[in-house]
């Protein structure tokens, strides 16, 4: 893949499109046939988990602002609220059996998004301290992020698999609606974060000192 040619824009949009069809259908399938998570989300446990989310994403936003920048804290705040809506409507949308440790999945989802999502901004903050042009610096980050990423991907799945084996059938509510959550956190990482971190960075233009003045030297951006 030529990473001056990719056009990672083009591509996210429809990537989005499709994750809002599936958001619309999770959402119309719990209105018709009722949503199969009333109970693992009622009662307490669905304000537990909202207080543990606002607080693991406050924290992470902070810590991201501090040390990466604004448009990084944003992609991963935008991305966790967006995994955990995509869970929710594949569940729905599959039925897939689910009891009261779903709210443990929507958990494990926000901390899978959070490491994810940290994978990929450092790759893309080495290559953003190297000058590259935005469009070379989603790409290198994306293609050299996603072996760690799967890697990680692939370890928790064989602990989830393995764990069918070990402990009994009440396992089976959990690990399910968990593969489906690494696969959609993995996805979005690749196909969200990063091409939306591009949309929202806006190279800064160089300058080179002359003996005159300050001349401003336009970005590969300001040229398009």
């Amino acid at each position: 893949m030529n990473s001056t040619k990719f056009n990672f824009y083009k591509n996210a949009k429809y990537v989005l499109i499709g994750l809002t069809v599936i958001l619309l259908a999770g959402l119309i399938v719990g209105l018709v046939l009722g949503l199969n998570l009333a109970e693992a989300l009622g009662g307490s446990s669905i304000v537990y988990f909202t207080l543990s989310v606002l607080i693991m994403m406050v924290i992470s936003f902070i810590y991201l602002l501090l040390r990466y920048d604004s448009i990084t804290a944003f992609c991963f705040a935008l991305s966790l609220c967006l995994n955990i809506a995509i869970v929710i409507a594949l569940v729905a949308i599959i039925r897939v059996p689910v009891a009261d440790n779903f709210i443990s999945v929507l958990l494990v989802t926000s901390i899978l998004t959070y490491v994810f999502n940290l994978i990929l901004f450092s790759k893309i903050r080495l290559y953003k301290n190297e000058k590259e042009n935005r469009d070379i610096v989603v790409n290198k980050s994306i293609k050299e992020s996603f072996n760690y990423i799967l890697l990680t991907t692939l370890m928790v799945a064989v602990v989830l698999i393995l764990s069918l084996a070990i402990f009994d059938a009440s396992i089976y509510l959990f690990v399910r609606p968990m593969l489906i959550s690494l696969a959609t956190c993995l996805f979005t990482t690749i196909f969200v974060s990063g091409p939306i971190w591009g949309y929202f960075y806006r190279e800064r233009p160089k300058k080179v000192k002359t003996k005159d003045d300050t001349i401003y030297v336009e970005t590969n951006e300001n040229k398009q």
